[in-house]
């Protein structure tokens, strides 16, 4: 490490969207995970892993969706245009 460098770091608690954001700014592939309390390395934190995480959630909102029948044909608009619901 250069003396007097500055680096851009993570901690666990933050949110995805923050480490994003840094890593962008950073124009960085990992940044390091440091604990808060005492500054030990607890892992890194990369392009690949938030894109993994943002694939997991668009999954999961893809399935949410076909199980509540958003995604099934208009089947709830005829249901909500049949009873006069909104």
């Amino acid at each position: 490490m250069l003396a007097g460098g500055k680096f851009t770091l993570a901690y666990p608690d933050e949110y995805l969207e923050g480490l994003s954001d840094k890593l962008l700014m950073a124009n960085a592939s990992h940044l390091p995970v440091l604990a808060r309390g005492d500054a030990r390395l607890v892992g890194y934190v990369g392009w690949t892993d938030l894109m993994r995480v943002r694939s997991k959630k668009l999954a999961e909102e893809r399935d949410r969706s076909v199980l509540l029948g958003f995604g099934a044909s208009g089947k709830i608009q005829a249901f909500f245009n049949k009873s006069g619901s909104v």
